[in-house]
């Protein structure tokens, strides 16, 4: 199986979904990185990530897709 290094979510937390769930994504990846959706390091941890999951509703414009 091939896995992301690093998955950082923007607005969603452990409580945001089910076990199940994140015992999946944690098989798919190396680390999760938790932020919320006004986090000022979110451009930081953007530099080296493989994989973006965001909360429903939050805003992912050109500048985070770029980065």
């Amino acid at each position: 199986i091939v896995k992301f290094n690093k998955l950082l979510t923007i607005g969603i937390n452990e409580s945001n979904l089910d076990a199940g769930y994140w015992k999946e994504i944690n098989q798919l990846t190396e680390k999760v990185v938790y932020l919320p959706k006004d986090s000022p390091e979110v451009k930081k941890e953007l530099t080296d990530v493989d994989c973006l999951l965001v909360f429903l509703g939050t805003k992912v414009d050109k500048v985070v897709v770029e980065f």
